[in-house]
């Protein structure tokens, strides 16, 4: 069995939204529109008494505490990425919310001209949780692919935490973001992220923040869980990425490079999301946080205009 995109008629992406590095952009001095922040949603789904909430096919999270709240990410095998946030109000009810109503477009768009450049692009959306101090986290090497050095890999992890506090960007912005972040070495612990034949399910909280490798089910990239306070404090976020796929961990495009996906920018991506940014709305595909990647593509390493007002916003 695949894991599955549930309930909402979503087909099968035709082609790959190809991310550009848009190096050497200048920004007007001018923003062209106000940066769009999403509100957030209704719930989707309010539920009551379970242990855990189904939030896709074969995606699962451990109902969160009263109080609490636990999102999940997953990355699919077509490059399309879903985030679902699941959250307890103090009375204990369970709420469902899908952060990604924007599905029902489905298809990519059908250039990469109708994207705008990154550095003109100041759109963004925010997840609303931060964190008060610096993720501190680990990594695991169990599982690693055998083509991947070791020291290559937290290399290119440690890359893509570094991306969100540094407001690593193709656009010459300044750095004014006040988020922290540190790699703390290796851990035997592993990221708080079942895996139990094809169904993914994320646990609860463990205060130790864990970046890892796992046989994922087989249409799955990787998988990215954060919990955090209602009130908006981020606790804890652990990562997963499928050790079946061929990732590459240099900075640039390797030569000759087929089916290969970066480590550095799809960890950019996925701490983006740990530092509270949510996926850019509409055709911004150019922008690190949108939710859609291919092979080949070292795009996402470096942020885009609104990537970096997200974050200037948040911190």
């Amino acid at each position: 069995m695949n894991v599955g995109r549930s309930g909402l008629g979503r087909a099968v992406v035709v082609g790959v939204v190809l991310l550009g590095i848009g190096s050497g952009c200048e920004v007007e001095d001018e923003p062209m529109q106000e940066p769009l922040v999403l509100e957030p949603q209704a719930p989707d789904e309010v539920v009551a008494g379970k242990a855990e909430v189904e939030v896709l096919d074969g995606v699962a999270v451990a109902s969160p505490p009263p109080g609490h709240g636990v999102a999940i990410e997953v990355i699919y095998d077509d490059g399309q990425m879903e985030l679902i946030t699941v959250t307890t109000d103090d009375e204990g009810r369970v709420a469902q919310h899908d952060a990604d109503p924007r599905w029902g477009l489905v298809a990519p768009p059908p250039a990469q001209a109708v994207c705008p450049d990154k550095c003109m692009d100041d759109r963004m959306s925010l997840t609303g949780w931060h964190w008060n101090g610096p993720i501190r986290w680990y990594y695991r090497d169990a599982g690693r692919p055998a083509a991947l050095d070791m020291a290559a890999t937290i290399e290119a992890l440690v890359d893509g935490a570094a991306g969100s506090p540094s407001a690593r960007d193709a656009c010459f912005l300044p750095d004014q973001v006040g988020a922290l972040q540190g790699y703390m070495g290796q851990t035997n612990v592993a990221p708080n992220i079942g895996i139990f034949g094809d169904s993914i399910l994320c646990g609860f909280d463990d205060s130790t923040n864990v970046v890892g490798w796992a046989d994922l089910p087989n249409n799955v990239l990787g998988v990215t869980c954060t919990w955090f306070a209602n009130g908006g404090v981020a606790t804890g976020t652990d990562m997963l990425y499928d050790d079946a796929f061929a990732w590459f961990t240099s900075a640039r495009v390797p030569a000759g490079c087929v089916d290969q996906y970066s480590l550095r920018g799809v960890a950019t991506h996925e701490f983006g999301h740990a530092f509270g940014l949510g996926h850019s709305p509409g055709n911004s595909c150019n922008l690190t946080m949108y939710p859609s990647t291919g092979p080949c593509n070292q795009g996402m390493r470096m942020f885009g205009w609104g990537d970096v007002l997200g974050l200037q916003a948040i911190y």
